[in-house]
């Protein structure tokens, strides 16, 4: 008799694969958050990554029970699981948005939501059956798709012609426009600095502090938009107005007289003049300034 074949045999019972069980658990970590933020960005028309970013910086600043952390764009790439170039351009809009805020290089979430320039859902449902949403135009999530981000300011173009549900010519009054290189601007959008305004602003009132410690912060976008217009207006660049400013702190005369941009813009002419008279003596008591690197904000030492 010839012997059975077995090779085609199987097991009468699959192999039974061990699943890991994912349970969260308070003692594993939490976040302390205000109730009124979870319901404006419940209540907020936010992209896929836009939401997935700021759940991302959350957790990266409350989860450690801080207000704001320096956050590398690859930390927050590997919570929300998108490519790097994205959380780059989300994190730029929600800056504009000012849903996040940025100083001394640190981001997180700005707790005053009355400043988030979002377009506003008004809470009124939709008649079943209805598939357009009500007054929320392109802003609704369900028409931008799982992986496209729509920019914030190609929302305030004309669309009158092409998108009937779409913003008209003029903006609405609670969404000012928002310039693409603008990394800070007013409610009103009209005193705006770029990401390099608003990081010689901060290194600006990091030397104000050694005059005048209890100095109180700045409005920074403000900060940042005279230092815009001295780089428009007197055609110069953040490397020459730092070193005037730096010229000026280190003087017994100017170091209180010239304490913002406004006033170094003031005093430009005058401060250019005695500055390049006395260019052989020292200028700071400090080591000397490197603005011969690319990233000449991280040469200034204060």
């Amino acid at each position: 008799m010839a012997a059975p074949a077995l090779n085609n045999v199987r097991a009468i019972r699959p192999d039974l694969q061990v699943v890991e069980q994912r349970v969260a658990d308070l003692d594993d970590g939490y976040v302390r958050l205000a109730t009124m933020i979870l319901e404006e960005m419940a209540g907020a028309d936010f992209t896929k990554r836009q939401f997935k970013v700021i759940l991302a910086v959350i957790r990266l600043t409350y989860g450690w029970n801080k207000a704001r952390d320096r956050i590398a764009n690859s930390q927050i790439s590997e919570i929300a699981r998108l490519p790097v170039k994205r959380v780059s351009e989300t994190r730029v809009q929600l800056l504009k948005m000012n849903v996040l805020t940025a100083s001394d290089q640190q981001i997180g979430l700005n707790k005053n939501v009355s400043e988030w320039l979002l377009p506003q859902n008004e809470g009124l449902s939709l008649k079943t059956g209805e598939k357009k949403s009500l007054k929320l135009g392109d802003f609704n999530p369900s028409k931008q798709g799982d992986t496209i981000d729509i920019n914030i300011k190609d929302k305030i173009k004309d669309h009158s012609s092409e998108n009937p549900d779409g913003f008209s010519d003029d903006p609405p009054a609670d969404l000012p426009a928002l310039r693409s290189d603008a990394a800070t601007q007013s409610p009103k959008g009209e005193k705006w600095g770029t990401a390099d305004d608003l990081r010689a602003a901060e290194w600006i009132y990091r030397r104000v502090l050694n005059v005048s410690p209890t100095a109180d912060p700045p409005t920074w976008y403000a900060w940042a938009n005279d230092i815009r217009l001295m780089r428009a207006g007197l055609k110069t660049t953040h490397r020459e107005i730092c070193e005037v400013f730096e010229w000026a702190n280190a003087d017994a005369f100017w170091q209180t007289n010239v304490m913002s941009p406004a006033k170094l813009r003031k005093q430009w002419q005058t401060l250019v003049a005695q500055r390049s008279q006395s260019r052989g003596a020292a200028r700071s008591s400090g080591p000397a300034l490197d603005f011969d690197n690319t990233d000449w904000a991280e040469g200034l030492q204060v």
